[in-house]
């Protein structure tokens, strides 16, 4: 499946491969599900229910819901074709719900990135081939305000209080996909794009064809960054359909050769509406990736929804999938920028100048060493003063 044509008109405007904690290195867990125990205390608790239980007061995870919604129409999944390939996926999925201080942390590693996007890029490597992040989004939205970004209207005026991100590799034509997913009052939605990135080297003859003179890049920087000028190349990250979209998405031709290339616009608005959210993505797996440079990482078990399961058509119940909380947290002295310099360049020491001297060799020889710099000046900076006494 070739990556359509997108957004053909201007609009207004490698990571570690493991973390631990203690013993724990949650890379090579296995996805598991609740086992026959944890069955029948559900299934006694959803008897012993009473019948005015309040289905609306839903405590459970987004992605349980979004499990449940899979086996009918809703109208904010209207934009996947194949909903049972979202549904395995979503079984497959290592799910991890951020509590609200590592959420906000997500705001800050999003802007510590902005200016190293196409290196993070491709250090961008999912923990696991499908992994479910749900994050705080009130918090969140919370920090990017304190550090002083603007949001858009419906985030400050109506914010969305859960979101969640399902990340799950490219079979086709290689990389990830990242889509987004929240609850609004009509119900469960999803974005009706996903985010498409790779990882490896940028190949600029080989552009996918979908691509021409005729999109603005600064566009595209724009729905995927929320800035301009990032540095990575559409072909190398891009809003995209997955193959279980519905065919209009993957193709969306129109009967107007002028506006074949274009979207309906109440998609591009949606996507507008998101702007940005693939570097809070990114920022989050280098976070991740960064339990030896700087972050704490811990796991602990989600609590089990109170309410019944929901009982499907069958007479089954639908059980819940398997979640972890997930806590990352800063060592002292350290900052999210300093956590990114040393992810980026393995320098582990500020910035500072190296008088000219000899250096002794194991052979006994000494050799001389021209004047120099070393270390990275996002660390930080050590200005030497000499005092020269007689």
């Amino acid at each position: 499946m070739k990556r359509p044509n997108i957004f053909a008109e201007n609009a207004p405007t490698n990571s570690p491969d493991y973390m631990r904690n203690g013993d724990l290195n949650i890379r090579t867990q296995r996805a598991t599900r609740h086992d026959d125990s944890v069955a029948s205390a559900l299934l006694s608790k959803a008897k012993a229910a009473a019948p005015s239980l309040d289905r609306h007061k839903d405590d459970r995870p987004l992605i349980d819901r979004l499990h449940e919604a899979t086996f009918s129409e809703p109208i904010g999944l209207q934009w996947i074709d194949d909903k049972y390939a979202l549904r395995m996926l979503l079984r497959k999925a290592h799910c991890f719900t951020l509590d609200k201080t590592t959420s906000s942390l997500v705001g800050d590693f999003s802007i510590a990135i902005a200016r190293d996007l196409e290196v993070v890029r491709r250090m961008a490597i999912p923990p696991f081939p499908v992994t479910w992040i749900e994050i705080d989004n009130l918090a969140r939205l919370g920090r990017m305000k304190e550090l002083g970004v603007g949001l858009t209207h419906s985030a400050e005026t109506d914010a969305v209080e859960r979101v969640g991100w399902l990340i799950h590799p490219d079979n086709i034509e290689g990389g990830y996909y990242a889509t987004y997913f929240c609850e609004v009052a009509q119900g469960l939605t999803m974005s009706p794009l996903s985010y498409w990135w790779h990882t490896d080297a940028s190949k600029p003859d080989a552009i996918r064809p979908a691509l021409s003179e005729a999109i603005n890049f600064d566009y595209l920087d724009r729905l995927s960054f929320g800035l301009r000028n990032s540095g990575v190349h559409p072909a190398d990250a891009v809003p995209s359909p997955t193959p279980m979209h519905i065919e209009r998405m993957r193709t969306h031709r129109s009967n107007d050769p002028e506006r074949e290339r274009s979207y309906p616009p109440q998609v591009r608005e949606l996507m507008i509406e998101l702007s940005g959210e693939l570097r809070h993505i990114w920022g989050f797996i280098v976070a991740l990736g960064a339990g030896q440079l700087g972050m704490e990482v811990k796991t602990s078990s989600q609590p089990l929804p109170q309410g019944p399961p929901p009982v499907m058509k069958n007479g089954k119940p639908l059980l819940p999938l398997e979640h972890k909380v997930l806590h990352l947290h800063l060592a002292k002295r350290t900052t999210p920028e300093k956590v990114l310099a040393r992810a980026i360049t393995h320098h582990k020491h500020r910035w500072h100048e190296v008088r000219g001297h000899f250096r002794l060799l194991k052979s006994g020889r000494r050799v001389p060493v021209k004047a120099h710099e070393r270390g990275d000046e996002r660390l930080g900076r050590i200005e030497k003063q000499y005092r020269v006494e007689k």
